[in-house]
Formats: C-alpha cells, structure tokens, sequence
C-alpha cells in the first residue's frame, strides 16, 4: 500500500472525485461531480497561491490517498477548518472514506496515522475530526473526545488527537 499527497493533476484525482459524491449525496450525479471537482480544484489552487505569497504553513486543503496495487483504495482530506463557528481549531481530518471492498483491512489507520504525520510536519500539535458515527473506531486510535454538536438535526462529536 502507498499513501501520498495529491494535487488535481494525478491520476486519482478523478476518482476521488467520484467517490466523494457518491458518499456525500448517497447517489451520482454528473452535475454535484464536476460542481465537487471544480470546488477541490479551486480550493488547492486558492490554497496554492497563498502558500507562495504569504510562505505560510496553512497549505490547505490537501487531499491524500491511499493506493494498493496502482488502484486507489481510500481517501482523506486535511483541512484548515470544517465548523465555521470553530475557525480557531485545526488542521482537520475531513471525509475520510475507504472504499467498501477494502474495509477493515488497516487502510483506514494508516491514512490516520499519515494525516498524522503530515500535521507535524506542517508544525501542528492537534489534530480534530467529526464523526457522525466512528467515534468508538477513532478512540481506539487514541483520538478524544472534544466537544458535541448538532447541525441541521444531525448530531455529531468533534475528537482530538495530539500529535
């Protein structure tokens, strides 16, 4: 298994790309797709031109992926923030998502334990995430409990992890 950073130009960008709309809307749609995909790709490239200007370490949003053989098998994004109200905290790990045939496998803790990684490298102490529903699977990786939520009658937990 190979666990990188990805910009838009690689060659699993578009099926990270498909994958994420299928589990946000539950269904594909050719217009939520490209809306999605050009919403990542504007999203690196306003991260991008940021990062020249300013050399800030805020390289966000970065999306990593993790192949086995050449095909891709799961996928996270690293974010700078992902509750408005909460602008203050960060990195997050974001939609994190492992492809049904390849779950339960590990492959989801070794892209935990890259983001991780990544983090630290960027200098950050703190990792957050939400969780609808995994909240005991990311315990067991020493993440916290930090905080609940509800948005738009959907309850969730914000967890912590110290890098």
């Amino acid at each position: 298994m190979k666990i990188k950073t990805i910009s838009p130009n690689n060659k699993h960008f578009e099926s990270v790309c498909f994958h994420l709309t299928l589990w946000i809307h539950q269904e594909f749609d050719y217009f939520l797709y490209l809306q999605l995909k050009w919403d990542l790709i504007d999203q690196y490239q306003l991260a991008k031109t940021r990062h020249k200007k300013k050399r800030s370490r805020n390289h966000f949003p970065k999306i990593i992926i993790a192949t086995h053989k050449g095909d891709l098998i799961g996928f996270c994004r690293l974010v700078a923030e992902v509750l408005p109200e909460q602008k203050k905290i960060g990195p997050w790990l974001s939609q994190m998502y492992i492809l049904e045939t390849q779950r339960s496998k590990g492959y989801g803790t070794k892209i935990i334990e890259y983001v991780g990684l990544v983090a630290k490298k960027l200098k950050y102490k703190t990792l957050y995430l939400r969780t609808e529903d995994q909240e005991k699977f990311y315990q067991k990786l020493d993440w916290q409990f930090f905080e609940k939520h509800s948005e738009n009658d959907t309850e969730f937990t914000v967890l912590k992890k110290n890098l």
